[in-house]
């Protein structure tokens, strides 16, 4: 009797261990699922925006747009805006990898550099200050003081 309770209890450690190692690599499975959907999610919305921003938005810069053209540049401006400060979050929040953000920090920083952007965002400091204060220091202590130098 005693060598069958010896042999039922490792057969018991076993099946722990087998549940355990299952329940590790469905967590790091769910999580890298997380992380690429993430990922498609935003770059889907990324791309529609590129796609939909007007034309010259992507051309020499003139400061005498029309009404509608600048209304509609704005418009699309913020939308990016809004993508980029919740690209942040989630990376701040660890649910972007590292790889991934260094992408997306590169692409932020060359938008910085397109001058409807910058007037953009230079027109509304204060409300990004207010709004989005992490956003807000993020872009000033890292992306506008690298796009400077």
């Amino acid at each position: 009797m005693e060598t069958f309770e010896i042999i039922a209890t490792a057969i018991n450690a076993v099946m722990m261990l087998l549940a355990v190692i299952t329940f590790v690599v469905s967590a790091c499975q769910y999580r890298h699922q997380q992380k690429l959907s993430f990922f498609e999610k935003y770059t889907a919305r990324y791309q529609y925006l590129m796609e939909h921003m007007p034309e010259e938005f992507f051309s020499a810069y003139d400061k005498e747009l029309q009404e509608e053209t600048k209304k509609e540049n704005s418009h699309f401006i913020r939308l990016y805006l809004d993508l980029c400060s919740e690209e942040y979050y989630l990376y701040t929040d660890g649910r972007i990898d590292q790889t991934v953000w260094e992408e997306w920090k590169e692409g932020i920083a060359y938008s910085f550099k397109n001058p409807y952007l910058s007037q953009y965002w230079n027109e509304r400091i204060k409300e990004y200050k207010e709004s989005y204060s992490t956003f807000f220091a993020f872009v000033n202590d890292e992306i506008l003081k690298q796009s400077n130098k």
